[in-house]
């Protein structure tokens, strides 16, 4: 976790906000500023490690600002990184004291990591080129390799913590793991060995009831055992075990995890199975159409991967539901100005403008439109920052088509 605190100047509000997300997805401390004037003013009381501005902002400009926190005896130990889009504007800002400069536009994914190296005393490293998307970890179990650990937001946190959480039918491993990742979150797991014990106290006792729909048994379990308004069914397995599940059990369950899945995945969905089951009474009504939730919807999807949109638009097609596509996130906005869809399937990495500034901008409009994401597997900060600007669930690629279309009717 990067704890590092840090005064971000942009006027942007696009840029700012997916900046400010990125960094305290990575666990900065971030504070804002949309001016050089704002700046001076929270450095009055507040003494952040590091200023990352803009260099071109209305009044002030940074170039100004960098120079007045470098003259202050008071502030002139805080390292100054300033951004452009012009890289002839890094020689005059060396000139006024910066300590780094990033050239615009920026990656948020790899922003993180190019401040550490400027609080290292490093020049911040260029960007980074995409490198392969990494295979799927073994079933029901996170990847063996050694990867960072990723700051988990603390409005998720929050939703775990104190709550109990029983654990039916694991193996031993799977158990270990979802237990660390519980236990991240102060949540209190409790691991029950057999059928018989499930039906206890013990579980009427715990919020969260998590069933892996490995055996038979499991599956008649997760069909009868009494769930209270405010406890959450989540069914654990692999796509294949889960698809196969009856109806009605699929019915009962508040989220699905998957296989494969990672410590901060695991988080997330069980964070998002517990606040999908506090709905104001007025919302847990009638659903709105009878049937499937997907009859008559109709279903903006973005993606610039022709194939993909080709497989989700035939998939959706055949459970009723009217599509629209489109190649990347500013033909999406387009699209948007004309007509609402009922909920929009939102790919991350897109070229002209991707899903996050796709995101902001949709939120940015006040647009009450149910998105689900689709991002790379083992990309865990894709989807936590995809959270923190507005995205309501996402789905993992590659991904089966009933997977999706299962997430959507719970979307909608």
């Amino acid at each position: 976790m990067a704890n590092h605190t840090l005064l971000l100047v942009e006027s942007n509000p696009i840029e700012l906000k997916m900046m400010a997300a990125a960094l305290r997805a990575e666990g900065w401390r971030v504070q804002v500023a949309s001016n050089g004037e704002q700046a001076l003013t929270t450095l009055r009381t507040s003494r952040p490690e590091m200023v990352l501005s803009a260099l071109k902002l209305p009044g002030m400009s940074g170039f100004e600002l960098a120079g007045q926190i470098k003259q202050n005896a008071q502030t002139s130990a805080i390292l100054v990184v300033g951004t452009s889009a012009s890289a002839a504007d890094e020689s005059s800002a060396r000139e006024v004291g910066c300590d780094g400069f990033l050239e615009k536009p920026i990656d948020v994914r790899q922003i993180g990591d190019r401040l550490q190296a400027c609080l290292k005393g490093q020049a911040p490293s260029p960007p980074a080129t995409a490198s392969p998307t990494p295979g799927p970890a073994p079933a029901g179990t996170s990847s063996e390799a050694n990867q960072p650990v990723i700051p988990v937001p603390e409005l998720v946190s929050q939703a775990l913590r104190g709550r109990r959480v029983a654990l039916i039918g694991f193996a031993e491993k799977e158990a270990e793991l979802i237990c660390a990742a519980l236990e991240r979150v102060e949540a209190l797991p409790r691991l029950l060995q057999a059928w018989e014990q499930a039906g206890s106290e013990i579980v009427a006792s715990c919020r969260l009831i998590l069933v892996h729909a490995r055996s038979e048994s499991a599956s008649r379990f997760a069909a009868r055992v009494p769930l209270a308004p405010d406890q959450a069914l989540v069914l654990v397995g692999t796509r294949e075990a889960l698809l196969t599940l009856d109806h009605e059990v699929q019915a009962r369950a508040a989220e699905f995890l998957i296989d494969g899945w990672q410590p901060e995945e695991a988080i997330l969905r069980l964070s998002m199975a517990l606040t999908r089951n506090i709905l104001p009474v007025e919302k847990q009504a009638v659903p709105r159409r009878r049937g499937s939730p997907l009859d008559g919807a109709e279903i903006l999807i973005v993606d610039d991967d022709i194939d993909v949109r080709t497989l989700i638009r035939a998939s959706l097609t055949r459970n009723g539901v009217e599509c629209r596509v489109a190649a990347n996130g500013a033909e999406a906005l387009e699209m948007l100005e004309r007509r609402q869809p009922t909920a929009m399937i939102l790919d991350v990495n897109m070229p002209v403008m991707d899903g996050f500034e796709t995101l902001v901008r949709v939120r940015e409009r006040g647009l009450d439109l149910p998105v689900l994401m689709l991002t790379a597997r083992q990309q865990e900060k894709d989807v936590l920052l995809g959270f923190d600007l507005g995205a309501n669930d996402y789905v993992v690629k590659p991904f089966n088509p009933p997977e999706l279309i299962a997430r959507l009717k719970r979307l909608i």
